[in-house]
């Protein structure tokens, strides 16, 4: 039998603490049943505590859509941008603080269709950064 993840659970039985990054009060989760952004949240929450970083020390920069979600489930700063600007958003964060663990997160409108140009302009400036 296997243990269903949700956006509400913090953790789980692989031992890693994802409370640190789960929200207090969650809204409930509005993905479809078997949408691979409950995996990325909770990749998410895991990859954080193994990499030393706390929610005061973390930026999520998200655009509309599905993926935009991410921010309302994810304790940290947050920035829910408009299509296609999550990158840019980003990645004038990271210049203004240095010191700040940056993630932007998009779908397929933010890193191709609207999005596309600053996909392309921040992959080849090379920011200390994440895109999801």
């Amino acid at each position: 039998m296997s243990k269903s993840f949700s956006a509400i659970d913090g953790t789980d039985e692989e031992g890693i603490d994802r409370e640190a990054f789960t929200p207090g009060i969650e809204p409930q989760a509005t993905w479809c049943p078997g949408c691979g952004d409950f995996g990325v949240l909770k990749a998410l929450k895991g990859a954080m505590p193994e990499i030393g970083r706390t929610p005061d020390e973390t930026l999520l920069v998200t655009g509309i859509g599905c993926s935009g979600k991410l921010s309302s489930y994810f304790e940290s700063y947050g920035f829910h941008s408009i299509h296609g600007r999550s990158l840019p958003v980003a990645r004038a964060a990271k210049l203004a603080n240095p010191g700040l663990e940056v993630i932007a997160a998009g779908g397929d409108g933010d890193g191709y269709g609207i999005g596309g140009n600053h996909f392309m302009h921040t992959a080849r400036e090379n920011h200390d950064m994440l895109y999801i």
